[in-house]
């Protein structure tokens, strides 16, 4: 790779941490990042404190297809040389600084028995955790910090990307279009398939194995990826005209923005819904499981939808989306996922020091009135002071090489 196009490439994924990149991100992705984030703190705040479920755990397609979306809009024009290489090394950049300061805020939590790790497992788990493989295996072993089972997913998505998007390039749109829904088939059919599978064996197990496992994920990631490729094509003048992406034209803004509002509101009221009837009436439908499966696609139409609308229209939930606050929340969405969940430990400890942590030793409940702007507060000073000088110094680092 040239000179060149390694500081054109820099400079794309500099201004993605500000917001906007490339053709088909806006700034509505990050304020969906920030906004999902904050929802997932919450949800972890009130359900280890008063047991309340609000459906977090549905949320984790959107940012697997968001990191598929996003990844083929950066690399996805580089169709004669792909410099593997330098790509891993801005995928380290981007999470692996905040990812360790995490493990290691949460370090004494697990030496001192308030962690998820037992302290006799503790050799075997840092192994794991350190080289982001602990989700490699179907069940796999526990993380020091709870939700960084996220980016050992992402890690081995990371890894199989330049290979997918190698492959995807040499489609036309009309594949590429026809692909998004093949896998929306595919993920469906093996997120069910695992989870029944499974399930009679050991319940615990049959929900990572199909929520979290690489494996039965990388089709969820793989439809953000294709989506992202056909969104930089729509900006070419010798595009397929006929093809009606997720069937829908590209100069329909009016629909798309409709489409985005209706699927979003549609997402919405069953996270909403589902949460009421397990909080008031306490039915679990299993709702944090299954929806998974089911709304993948229906993820995606927003997500490509807001890309469609940018500038030309604009739907209600682009408007949310672009507000301050999301967008902010956005920018700390990384360090605040990863930092949340060691406070709520740290506050359930500071509550019973003489108990271990478990899922049936509850945060307090004044701990909420903690646990957010704590959290909130630490991550932003995380992403400013260590998270985005940390991968800045690290892209700079890679020119010399």
């Amino acid at each position: 790779m040239s000179e060149t196009a390694v500081v054109t490439e820099r400079n794309r994924e500099l201004e993605s941490s500000k917001t906007t990149a490339g053709p088909g991100l806006v700034k509505a992705h990050t304020g969906m990042r920030g906004l999902l984030a904050f929802y997932i703190m919450l949800f972890h705040a009130l359900s280890y404190s008063v047991g309340w479920n609000l459906h977090g755990s549905a949320l984790m397609p959107v940012f697997f297809l968001l990191a598929g979306y996003s990844l083929a809009i950066v690399y996805g024009k580089q169709r004669c040389r792909f410099d593997v290489k330098h790509y891993l090394r801005n995928r380290f950049a981007r999470i692996a600084p905040i990812y360790y300061v995490a493990m290691l805020i949460a370090l004494p939590l697990v030496v001192l028995g308030h962690g998820w790790v037992s302290t006799s497992d503790i050799g075997w788990v840092f192994a794991t955790n350190i080289f982001a493989v602990q989700m490699w295996a179907s069940f796999p072993p526990p993380s020091f910090v709870g939700p960084a089972w996220t980016i050992s997913t992402l890690a081995f998505f990371y890894l199989v990307f330049p290979w997918l998007l190698r492959w995807h390039q040499n489609q036309t749109d009309r594949s590429l279009n026809r692909w998004i829904t093949i896998l929306a088939v595919v993920q469906a059919v093996v997120f069910f398939g695992l989870g029944f599978a499974i399930e009679p064996v050991d319940p615990w197990w049959a929900f990572w194995a199909s929520h979290a496992w690489p494996i039965s994920r990388l089709p969820v990631f793989d439809m953000g990826l294709v989506a992202g490729l056909l969104m930089l094509r729509q900006v070419h003048p010798d595009r397929d005209t006929t093809v009606r992406v997720m069937g829908v034209s590209t100069d329909q803004k009016n629909r798309w923005a409709r489409r985005i509002d209706w699927y979003a509101g549609t997402f919405a009221v069953f996270v909403v819904g589902l949460s009421v009837l397990q909080v008031v009436g306490d039915i679990d439908l299993l709702g944090s499981w299954w929806m998974q499966g089911v709304f993948p696609y229906v993820i995606l139409v927003v997500i490509v939808g807001l890309s469609m609308t940018n500038r030309e229209v604009s739907s209600y939930t682009q408007r949310l989306l672009n507000w301050p606050t999301c967008l902010f929340l956005g920018r700390i969405s990384l360090a605040l996922y990863l930092v949340h969940e060691p406070i709520i430990q740290y506050v359930a400890w500071i509550a019973r020091p003489a108990q271990a942590w478990s899922f049936n030793m509850p945060m307090p409940v004044w701990g909420i009135a903690v646990v957010l702007p704590v959290s909130i507060v630490l991550a932003t000073l995380l992403e400013r002071t260590i998270e985005t000088p940390a991968r800045n110094f690290i892209r700079t680092r890679s020119r010399g090489f």
